[in-house]
């Protein structure tokens, strides 16, 4: 192989896990603009002093942190905040957090999906699947996908995938949907909220004002794409299945509206779909075939010259589809996937997972064996029609 050729590879597995570094970035900047407006409120505000600990205080130590994470380390949430059940801005700071710090500790992994192995597996319900059902095969890890989940003029194309344990006790799964996007947004967000600190610091209040009319601008400007993370963090409930836990999850997040709590219900559908359903692929593989195209390391040239950034040992994997879509399946599922809740069609079943042969009758038995998305009985269609997606020569 070539220089050209390894550089070109080297590139595109650096492009794969780009959107974990955008995380982080987005969460020290969304760090610094509350620690700024902590510090005005107590300086031209009602005196409330600003906290003295937490990541408002610590965020500028969670990058070396992460990097200098290592399997069994325990997070640290005193320092960089914990889950957090109640305000969606304190979930997604929450879970931005220990999502990343469970990558970086457990795996470094990320499974890159390509398109035919999504939309199959955003088709299969797991409405029978149990938690117990799951074989993580780490507790920390990240999807990226080559077609991105469409969402509020949003797209999503990285899922970070982490298990924590909450104050309570309970081992919570942590998921995160990175916008494709999030460096438009991150970018200019971060040198504003990087300005506002130091003004809270050491400026004047009329400046302070300046720069949050700029913040609020730049708001305003991406309000279409507004959603640069989305963040649901998931308990695990025994005998529950997934279907159940994820319901209930959305009960308790439930403090936006009934409309709102919907929106997000149907794309974190797709997402769970994803997230779950490709440990559950892997499983259904021969041995042999499970790490067929093996973990690519990131060449540290690849990340310079900025050697800090999260993913410099960031492990791809690819995992492609061993089922080919025809154009006229992959028409079909892009449509259902845009819109998991409606009808998929007359003449389309969705997948679903089931146990072994002989193991039917065995509770216990994990359900490893996939049947697949399908076009069913397309001699069934109206004479002279075609299945959506399929081509046609007049």
């Amino acid at each position: 192989m070539g220089r050209k050729s390894r550089e070109k590879r080297a590139k595109r597995r650096l492009d794969t896990a780009n959107g974990l570094e955008w995380l982080l970035r987005y969460w020290e900047a969304l760090q610094r603009f509350d620690r700024a407006n902590a510090l005005a409120e107590e300086r031209w505000g009602r005196g409330i002093p600003a906290p003295r600990f937490g990541p408002q205080t610590c965020w500028q130590d969670f990058r070396s942190y992460l990097l200098a994470s290592r399997p069994g380390d325990t997070y640290d949430s005193e320092r960089f905040g914990g889950i957090i059940r109640g305000r969606r801005d304190y979930v997604k700071h929450a879970s931005i957090a220990t999502s990343l710090h469970s990558w970086a500790s457990n795996s470094r992994r990320v499974y890159q999906v390509d398109e035919d192995l999504a939309l199959l597996l955003s088709a299969t319900s797991f409405a029978t699947l149990r938690m117990e059902d799951l074989r993580f095969p780490f507790d920390g890890f990240a999807i990226t996908v080559d077609s991105p989940v469409s969402y509020a003029g949003s797209s999503f194309n990285t899922f970070v995938c982490g298990k924590v344990v909450d104050a309570s006790g309970k081992t919570v799964k942590v998921f995160t949907a990175v916008s494709a996007h999030i460096s438009e947004y991150t970018e200019p967000f971060s040198s504003l909220s990087s300005a506002l600190l130091r003004t809270a610091e050491n400026g004047t209040r009329v400046e302070f004002e300046r720069l949050a009319r700029d913040i609020s601008r730049l708001t305003q400007k991406h309000s279409t794409r507004s959603h640069e993370a989305l963040c649901w963090p998931i308990s695990e409930e025994p005998g529950c299945t997934v279907e159940d836990c994820i319901k209930k999850t959305f009960e308790m997040q439930a403090d936006s509206g009934e409309a709102e709590l919907v929106k997000h219900l149907s794309v974190f559908t797709t997402v769970a779909r994803l997230v779950f359903g490709v440990p559950v692929y892997l499983q259904s593989l021969e041995p042999a075939k499970r790490d067929a195209s093996g973990f690519k390391k990131l060449p540290r040239e690849a990340v310079l010259p900025d050697p800090n950034v999260v993913t410099r040992e960031a492990e791809v994997c690819k995992i492609s589809s061993t089922r080919v879509l025809s154009p006229a399946e992959r028409e079909i599922l892009r449509r259902y996937r845009r819109n998991p809740s409606g009808e998929i069609g007359a003449h389309f079943r969705c997948g679903h997972w089931r146990r072994p042969p002989g193991k039917g009758a065995d509770p216990d038995a994990p359900k490893t064996v996939w049947v697949s998305p399908t076009i069913v009985r397309q001699d069934r269609l109206p004479d002279g029609t075609a299945a959506p997606g399929a081509k046609q020569i007049l």
